[in-house]
């Protein structure tokens, strides 16, 4: 019971911290549209049809980790995209279409990765998925930490592969935690006594037949139902 609530309170926290997320960036980005920013992106939102296919990933992500009740972490990764194609305004339009561009990939490549540990996970064992995750995690901060050429296409790579990291790395601690809460648990249950059985009722004429207590008046089941007989004879 403590493990169903404990996953119920981890889902809506996880759906809780997105659904804001998603909301400031909503918020902040239609903003910048409607000033009259000159990034790619915001020229973009300003069409009615773009606008709806930019934000789509956004309403996806809100209903993967709803319905889905797990955690993912590319709809995060695809926030913080948005955000840094938001603030490309004095980069060149080439520069702001490679960026986003190569970012989107990064988010595509973290839906399948994720795809991957979890399906490992689940048909092999959790102890694969979560060294799964771990060591994908570990492998994108090592990777943002390489020297790249400076300028927007590298901060994006940059960023993009830490939080990817970041958020891998969480990955591998929640299925860890679900996979040693669920042992704790059917350990408890294997060390609570078993219930005692319930005790039989003894129908003490049955018991002993051919005996009649003391005070209680004959019967047929108490003498052996033999009394009908007698009866029939005697007649």
């Amino acid at each position: 019971m403590r493990s169903a609530a404990a996953d119920q309170y981890q889902t809506a926290s996880l759906w809780g911290v997105y659904t804001v997320a998603a909301a400031v960036v909503i918020i902040w980005s239609a903003l910048r549209a409607a000033d009259d920013y000159g990034s790619l992106l915001a020229e973009a939102l300003r069409q009615p049809w773009a606008a709806l296919g930019i934000y789509l990933p956004i309403l996806l992500g809100l209903a993967v980790q709803l319905v889905g009740r797990r955690f993912w972490a590319w709809p995060y990764v695809y926030l913080l995209v948005l955000v840094l194609g938001m603030t490309g305004a004095m980069e060149d339009l080439g520069d702001q279409m490679y960026a986003y561009g190569g970012s989107a990939v990064w988010v595509l490549t973290v839906f399948a990765a994720e795809s991957v540990g979890l399906t490992l996970g689940r048909w092999l064992h959790r102890y694969v998925g979560i060294a799964f995750f771990l060591g994908a995690g570990c492998w994108m901060l090592i990777e943002a930490l390489r020297d790249r050429a400076p300028g927007p296409i590298g901060r994006w790579q940059t960023l993009t592969l830490i939080v990817a990291g970041g958020l891998f790395l969480v990955h591998g601690a929640i299925q860890a935690n679900l996979y040693f809460r669920r042992q704790r648990s059917d350990q408890a249950l294997l060390r609570e006594p078993p219930a005692p059985a319930p005790a039989k009722l003894v129908d003490k004429a049955k018991q002993r037949p051919w005996h009649i207590l003391v005070g209680e008046e004959p019967s047929p089941a108490a003498d052996g139902g033999t009394s009908a007989e007698d009866n029939t004879k005697n007649a």
